[in-house]
């Protein structure tokens, strides 16, 4: 099986930032009566069949085509069949067989399965999948760079002001944001916190996705209008506590109420220590911009965005992006062991052609001596 990186989207589906909507393609070549699958890399599932044939298909990844002429085999179902047992899956295995495909397409003749397909990110609406990226993912994500490694706390604002009468799309904005995390990483832990009046750890940090997935939609709306950031601030740290290695929270607010120095102390506590700190907010009569700009670690950890009906659409692409870097940084990965290759080679080529030219240095010195130890002898015995 071959897996090659691309970015597979149409220009459409691209309209958000092509950096932030990866996909994959993958390719197997499996012979008759024998397993194998097609698999797509971690945290992404296969999201449509580009080309199945069982038969005698030709050609590289991905650009198969089936045989034709008058040797041509090829079952007219393979596409169906392949999608009916792969889409969905992260890894398919496949045994091909001619009853899989309700027959034998050629009799005698020797016969494999092709297979290529996009991979791609699962998004969720909910429980049920969303197969293609709606027009409106045209939201902004920030701007800075964070690796997919990074344990993350995802602090929300659920005060009347903050959720617009509505929490449903805060709730759906943590849960794509959280299970996405996990997701497109290894070993992040993810945890989520919920304050207004009071402060609540809804989730300590797991990557167990389904309890993440109970706890966004578990939090409640407080009627209160007061964001008591500052208390929220010391549960976000007191959980980091517990973690090494990177950290970053992803804060969303439309302003602050208590102390401002128990605010800033504790943002310059967290900062200090080495966590990001990264600022959502919407739009709207209640934002301090000011104030939440300073509040980020940098201005590209700060994005606001106009609708607040599109806040699962920003935790969707929030949780692909590292995705996306990481897909990057593979690309230039695999360059740099091309490169490598390339310049072994390069050294291994100079280093026998220098080889050869001593040794023919060498034989010519060696024929030069015996010419004239033999005219030395010669003018001894005259």
């Amino acid at each position: 099986v071959s897996t090659q990186s691309t970015w597979g989207l149409t220009q459409e589906q691209l309209s958000c930032n092509p950096q932030a909507c990866p996909t994959s393609r993958a390719c197997a070549y499996i012979e008759q009566d024998k397993q194998g699958s097609v698999s797509c890399p971690s945290g992404f599932v296969i999201l449509s069949v580009d080309f199945a044939s069982y038969g005698r298909p030709s050609g590289d990844c991905p650009s198969y085509s089936t045989s034709t002429g008058i040797f041509g085999c090829h079952a007219d179902n393979s596409l169906d069949v392949i999608k009916g047992m792969c889409i969905g899956k992260q890894s398919c295995s496949i045994t091909p067989t001619n009853d899989m495909f309700g027959g034998n397409p050629c009799i005698i003749l020797n016969k494999w399965l092709n297979v290529a397909v996009t991979c791609g990110y699962q998004f969720m609406f909910g429980n049920k999948p969303l197969d293609m990226l709606p027009a409106s993912f045209a939201v902004p994500v920030f701007s800075s760079s964070t690796s997919c490694e990074c344990n993350t706390i995802i602090a929300v604002d659920t005060s009347l002001s903050s959720v617009f009468w509505n929490i449903g799309p805060l709730r759906q904005y943590v849960q794509n944001l959280a299970t996405g995390l996990v997701a497109s990483s290894t070993n992040a832990q993810v945890g989520i916190v919920s304050f207004a009046w009071t402060v609540t750890l809804d989730s300590p940090l797991t990557r167990d996705s389904n309890k993440l997935a109970s706890a966004a939609q578990s939090m409640s709306r407080n009627w209160g209008a007061s964001s008591n950031l500052a208390e929220a601030l010391q549960v976000v740290g007191s959980e980091f506590n517990k973690v090494s290695g990177c950290k970053r929270l992803i804060l969303y607010t439309d302003g602050t109420a208590g102390s401002k120095d128990d605010i800033e102390a504790r943002i310059a506590k967290l900062k200090s220590s080495g966590i990001k700190v990264q600022v959502v907010a919407v739009d709207g009569w209640f934002n301090n911009v000011d104030e939440m700009k300073k509040i980020a670690s940098s201005q590209g950890d700060y994005v606001s965005i106009d609708k607040f009906s599109a806040m699962p659409l920003l935790g969707m692409k929030l949780a692909i992006q590292c995705q996306a870097s990481r897909l990057r940084d593979l690309k230039i990965d695999t360059a740099m062991e091309h490169s490598s290759s390339f310049s072994v080679a390069i050294v291994i080529i100079a280093a026998v052609f220098v080889v050869g030219m001593m040794v023919l240095v060498i034989a010519k010195r060696r024929r030069r001596s015996v010419h004239l130890s033999n005219d030395l002898l010669l003018e001894l015995a005259l």
